[in-house]
Formats: structure tokens, C-alpha cells, sequence
């Protein structure tokens, strides 16, 4: 070999070279098909401090117990703000006559990104139709469990579970529906009845008697009066009240804040006139209906809630200016009754309001 050749030889091996450290340097190797990286101890030290840290949140917890037959609930749990506490607080209010939340506390730092006090105060209308039972969040899992009559709130309880599911939230529902108790058949009532005809029949017999004696009276009185005149009694009925409540809303309706259960002032002026016909003497025995409607905008579970919101909101109105509690009762039907199809804006305003329908007297 010559040494022209020797040199062209050398020349190459000195490229091959060259080319295997750059090839080194890319810390790569390749065994069995999987990359490998190459770092060094120093890398590695480096490679362990900046490798950022995460903060651990603690998650909120929360619980509303109702035992049965009680208008009463138990909140208990830990929430993230004195106001989250306060709006939990409120909306459990607006349906139950006695709150317990001596264990519902606040404590800093602590948060959820999957749930939040709002979403947990619209359960408070579904748990006041338990006849007992709870719901419960805790370390991500919402759980319901009771008894309900209410065939209406086991649905809307069952979509609101399906909700919660597509949060990513792992929900147990073990709420069951069942057909309510029959009442107790009134022995004593029948006994006071029957004690109470032989009674009436005898005290009819003295008004009858007593009628027959006045009835020259009263003929005399209307024989002195002018002939072209009569005199009406006005009998206190369902009816007529209803008719008259009707009237009263003819012209003016109910209205709220948008999507808030907080009346107008001018909507607060009707209620009052309603307030002032059932003071009055003769309508004082009704019992009224205060139901919430809403058009078909947003879920079914929403327009539910906020339309009970809306019929609490207005029965609180006329309990705090003097009605009986015991003469209301307020419901919300959602989007579930509406006067026209959900179909125009004008229709949609039609179909949001509140109506008082006379259902009956006090016992």
C-alpha cells in the first residue's frame, strides 16, 4: 500500500471518529427497541431539584340529615368561606322552621373543583319532601340516601344524581320512593259527631222554634224597607275568593329579578293586595296554593329549584305582613305547567309566574 493510500485511510477513520463522540453526546442510547437516556450524576442531582412539588388541597365536606317526620335539619361539614356557610345557611331556611348547624364549619385552605356551595344549596327543596334521610359529600363521593312520598322528587333526585355524574363525581343514590302511610282511621273524630247530631237536633228544634218567632220580625222589617230594593248576603266561598284574587292579577302579575327569587316593587304591591283580601274576616278559613312556574330556558332540576325559590319567596312575603303560616303552601312547578308551548319569548314571559289557586279550609 502506498503512502498516498495510508493517508486517505487514516482521513477516514479520523472522520468516523469524529462522528461516533458527536453521536455519544446525544446521551441516547437504544436498548431493546425502548430509548435509554444517559445522564450524569450531576444532571441527575439536577434533574430531582427542579422537579416542582404539588400542593396537596383538603376537600370540603358537607352533610343535611332530616329525621322523619320532622321539619327540622341537621347541617354538618366543613366549607371554604364564611360565605359559603351563609348562602348553605340561607337557602336550607327558606324550607325548613328549625335549622341545627352548630357543625357546619369554616376552614381555610380548603377547596373542591368539582362542587360548591351553590350547587349543594339547591338540594334543600328535595331533602324539606324526605320523610327522612340525608345527602352527603365527602372525599369526592356524593351520597342520598332516605325515604320519600314524593313521587315528583325521586325523579328530579334521580336527575340530579345523573348531573353530578357528569362532573366526574361518583354518586350513590339509594334514595327510595314509596307510597304514604295511610292515615289513622278518626275514631275519636266520629265519636265527636255522633255526640254532636243528638245535640244538633235538639238545638235545631229550638231554632226552629225560635225562627218561627222571629219570622214576623224580619217580615215586617223588609215590608219597611223600599220594595224596589233587596238585600244580598254575600256568602264566603272558595270561589268567590278565588274570583277576586283572580281579578287582582288580571292586571297585575308577579314578577322577579332575572333568574333570582327576589320580587320587583311593584310585585310586591300585588301580593300586598292579596294580603289585605284574606285578612279579611270572612276569608280568613282558606288555605292557599302558592305555585312557581317557569318557562322551558335551562334545565328541568333548575326550573324546579328556582321556582320553588320564587313560591317560598312570596309565602314568606305575606307570612311576614300577618297571613298564618298554616293557610299556605308553597310549590314550584317548574316548566312542567305551562299556559302556551314554550315557543316565543312573548309565550315564555306568559308561562313565568306565580298563581294562588284556594285549595281548601283550615281544619
Amino acid at each position: 500500500m502506498t503512502k498516498r493510500q495510508w493517508l486517505w485511510l487514516l482521513s477516514w477513520f479520523l472522520l468516523f471518529f469524529m462522528l461516533f463522540c458527536s453521536w455519544s453526546k446525544g446521551k441516547t442510547f437504544y436498548k431493546g427497541g425502548a430509548p435509554i437516556a444517559i445522564i450524569s450524576e450531576t444532571n441527575r442531582s439536577n434533574e430531582t431539584t427542579r422537579t416542582p412539588s404539588t400542593k396537596a388541597f383538603e376537600d370540603i365536606s358537607f352533610k343535611a340529615f332530616k329525621e322523619s317526620g320532622q321539619e327540622s335539619v341537621k347541617l354538618s361539614g366543613i366549607v371554604e368561606s364564611q360565605e359559603e356557610r351563609e348562602n348553605i345557611i340561607d337557602s336550607f331556611s327558606k324550607v325548613f322552621e328549625k335549622i341545627d348547624v352548630e357543625e357546619l364549619e369554616v376552614k381555610e385552605g380548603i377547596k373542591s373543583d368539582k362542587i360548591d356551595a351553590d350547587l349543594l344549596a339547591t338540594f334543600a327543596p328535595f331533602i324539606a319532601k324526605f320523610d327522612s334521610g340525608y345527602i352527603e359529600y365527602n372525599q369526592g363521593t356524593f351520597t342520598i340516601d332516605g325515604i320519600t312520598y314524593d313521587k315528583l322528587t325521586k325523579e328530579d333526585i334521580d336527575e340530579a344524581a345523573q348531573e353530578l355524574k357528569k362532573r366526574g363525581i361518583e354518586v350513590e343514590n339509594l334514595l327510595t320512593f314509596q307510597s304514604p302511610p295511610p292515615k289513622e282511621f278518626p275514631w275519636k273524630e266520629l265519636l265527636k259527631i255522633e255526640t254532636n247530631e243528638s245535640n244538633e237536633s235538639h238545638m235545631r228544634d229550638l231554632s226552629n222554634e225560635q225562627n218561627e218567632t222571629n219570622q214576623s220580625v224580619v217580615i215586617a222589617e223588609t215590608n219597611s224597607s223600599d220594595s224596589n230594593l233587596s238585600t244580598k248576603v254575600e256568602v264566603a266561598t272558595k270561589e268567590s275568593l278565588q274570583k277576586q284574587i283572580d281579578e287582582i292579577l288580571k292586571s297585575h302579575k308577579v314578577h322577579f329579578l332575572y333568574a333570582k327569587d327576589v320580587m320587583t316593587n311593584k310585585s310586591q304591591a300585588t301580593v300586598l293586595k292579596i294580603i289585605n283580601l284574606l285578612k279579611n274576616e270572612k276569608y280568613q278559613k282558606f288555605i292557599i296554593e302558592i305555585g312557581g312556574h317557569t318557562d322551558s330556558d335551562g334545565t328541568k332540576r333548575r326550573n324546579r329549584v328556582l321556582s320553588q325559590k320564587r313560591a317560598i319567596a312570596v309565602k314568606n312575603y305575606m307570612i311576614k305582613h300577618g297571613i298564618d303560616p298554616k293557610r299556605l303552601k308553597a310549590v314550584g312547578y317548574g316548566e312542567s305547567r305551562p299556559l302556551v308551548p314554550n315557543n316565543s319569548a312573548k309565550n315564555k314571559k306568559i308561562n313565568r309566574r306565580v298563581e294562588f289557586k284556594v285549595i281548601g279550609e283550615i281544619e
